[in-house]
């Protein structure tokens, strides 16, 4: 199998897999919101993201150096990879032990903040499971972690209906999140092993020559935070907890939708790296092509299709006390393509080495968000904070593309997209005509009319099927399919 399909046939498997992953998130939701309501939900979202907020700030762009170091030519892999380990987990434990510390400081009930000490754990566990991740999306191999993350969901589902069964409240729930954690972080670092050995080292001049590399990526990351987070913060010191769940609801399948470019990015990544490392301009050139077309095939369907059910789909996911959320949802929904080809080329940029001239975007992109919460939160509750994530994603997008193009010389071709929109056009006019359908006919009837009419249009290859299953079957590549003409 051809590199180019093995990367397909991959993230199609990936996909699949998060199809089903989300379908279980989506059932934990429901349970949550239905029994927590809007103002549960919303002490559940205050509690989750803020120590977020400072488990990001710990990656220090380590995760992404993680897999540039470890798929490079003429590079120690082994060392590389531990002394990530080593840096990520001394990141993760000083800076979300700050979270519960800096929680004081917020005007939150005693609830709430205990909370947050308790998701702080979840928190680190997840960085582990993201440093852990490395080697299977270097190797083109992820479904030891496709599986550890479904295992883990069910795990979730049935702890969280026992607690409901039994009224346990709001803290034992956040403790069954945790247990959610340690169960995936245990599957993960086992399936790792087959590729290499975890030890923690201490090598402070790796360690600098990593942190040279990787700073720029983790003030890049501070930015981005301050915008993608920040929102629910602000929200939350001027509106009640009720406020803040309707946001959150939203907000929660918006961060789905947000996980699809990063999970894309993160199978394909090796290949860019491998790529640009070795001055091979045209497969670069290719795989930038490939992936932008199927981000451009993922962002039109998900924008039409989410536009016009999202009102339904909230009542479905998170009962009708959440129906408001499905107007924010329309709202957040256009920024999702901002979102998918602003981390695409982001991903790139990082590849690429100009890390540093993306940061003043960054910072421009960190800089309008606040602005932008502060001046339309206080007025407009969360109408203002989703309007606000639109444009700050859509201003730090039309910066990335500026860094990347002026520095590679690459622009995207139009050629699929065009079939692309064809197809999302004709998928909407079938929404239309379903709309009294029920929610879920409506959907799986997009969904198949959308496929059909890119498979139609030869932008979904014929072959790919064969191609899956033969991966699936364990046939390698040959030096024959690693061709860049293949």
């Amino acid at each position: 199998m051809s590199l180019s399909r093995q990367v397909a046939a991959n993230t199609i498997l990936q996909v699949t897999t998060k199809v089903l992953s989300t379908a279980l998130a989506a059932v934990t939701l429901g349970i949550l919101t239905r029994y927590l309501h809007e103002d549960g939900y919303g002490a559940f979202t205050i509690a989750t993201t803020f120590p977020q907020v400072f488990g990001i700030v710990a990656d220090l762009g380590f995760y992404l150096i993680g897999i540039q170091l470890v798929s490079e030519i003429n590079e120690n892999h082994t060392r590389n990879y531990q002394a990530i380990i080593t840096l990520r987990l001394i990141t993760a434990v000083v800076f979300l032990a700050l979270a519960p510390l800096a929680s004081l400081f917020f005007p939150y009930g005693l609830e709430v903040k205990i909370g947050i000490a308790i998701i702080s754990l979840s928190v680190l566990l997840s960085s582990l499971i993201q440093i852990f991740t490395i080697q299977f999306q270097v190797n083109l191999a992820m479904l030891i972690p496709m599986l550890a993350d479904i295992v883990s969901k069910v795990f979730l589902i049935a702890g969280i209906g026992i607690a409901v069964y039994f009224q346990a409240g709001f803290l034992p729930i956040l403790w069954i999140v945790v247990i959610n954690n340690i169960i995936q972080c245990v599957i993960v670092l086992y399936g790792s092993l087959r590729y290499e050995r975890i030890a923690l080292i201490w090598d402070p001049p790796l360690f600098r020559r990593i942190m040279v590399r990787s700073w720029p990526i983790g003030l890049s990351i501070i930015f981005n935070l301050v915008y993608l987070k920040v929102d629910t913060i602000i929200l939350s010191l001027y509106y009640p907890q009720s406020d803040v769940g309707i946001y959150g609801g939203a907000y929660r399948v918006f961060e789905v939708l947000l996980s699809l470019p990063a999970m894309f990015m993160g199978l394909t990544l090796a290949s860019f790296s491998r790529s640009w490392s070795s001055g091979d301009t045209t497969s670069f050139k290719r795989y930038f092509q490939k992936s932008f077309d199927f981000m451009v095939m993922a962002t039109m369907p998900l924008i039409a299709g989410t536009f016009f059910v999202a009102r339904p789909l909230m009542s479905v996911l998170l009962g009708e006390s959440f129906e408001r959320s499905g107007d924010i949802l329309q709202i957040l929904i256009l920024g999702t393509a901002c979102v998918f080809f602003g981390s695409f080329i982001g991903h790139l940029i990082n590849v690429v080495h100009q890390q540093k001239r993306m940061l003043y975007g960054y910072l421009v992109g960190a800089v309008f968000g606040v602005s932008a919460y502060l001046l339309l939160i206080p007025p407009f509750t969360y109408w203002g904070a989703a309007w606000a994530t639109v444009a700050t994603e859509c201003l730090v997008m039309f910066f990335a593309f500026h860094v990347f193009s002026s520095t590679t010389g690459i622009c995207p071709r139009y050629e699929a997209a065009k079939r692309i929109g064809i197809a999302t056009v004709v998928m909407a006019f079938l929404l239309v005509f379903l709309s009294q359908m029920p929610l879920l006919i409506a959907v799986l009837a997009a969904a198949l009319l959308y496929g059909g009419t890119l498979y139609l249009f030869g932008v979904i290859p014929k072959n790919l099927l064969l191609d899956l299953l033969r991966m699936i079957n364990g046939r390698q590549a040959t030096s024959t399919d690693l061709s860049p003409h293949n």
